[in-house]
């Protein structure tokens, strides 16, 4: 599997389908990982100019860019790192990276993206 083009994350499978709709304060690349109001969200298959109306993705399983150094086994948490744009494994000390969910495959250092189920967590307690 790899991730088309520059996006961040691509959708594989799973999820209610729910969306987000926000207002864009800053340009949205299609498949672009935010963190909106505490809960990370994509962006689905559209670009957005600031002031854009777009539709986000807050559950299911997606395929996502993660930091070549880590290695991930399947069920692990795993943390959105908000300089680096990435998966990690770990939340940086003294970082503000939030748990987005948890890896659905065991994964080499050498990946470039991992399968995640994003917000699980909240997903359960909100259903």
């Amino acid at each position: 599997m790899a991730i088309a083009g520059s996006k961040e994350a691509e959708y594989r499978y799973g999820g209610t389908g729910a969306t987000y709709t926000h207002t864009a304060t800053a340009a949205i690349a299609a498949g672009e990982v935010l963190l909106v109001n505490g809960i990370i969200m994509i962006a689905l298959d559209v670009a957005a100019a600031s002031g854009d109306i777009i539709e986000m993705a807050f559950d299911g399983v997606w395929e996502i860019t993660c930091n070549t150094g880590d290695d991930f086994g399947a069920g692990e948490d795993v943390y959105w790192d908000v300089s680096a744009n990435e998966i990690v494994n770990n939340a940086g000390a003294g970082t503000n990276d939030p748990l987005i969910g948890h890896t659905m495959e065991d994964s080499a250092a050498s990946a470039t993206s991992v399968l995640v189920r994003i917000n699980e967590q909240i997903v359960t307690l909100h259903a």
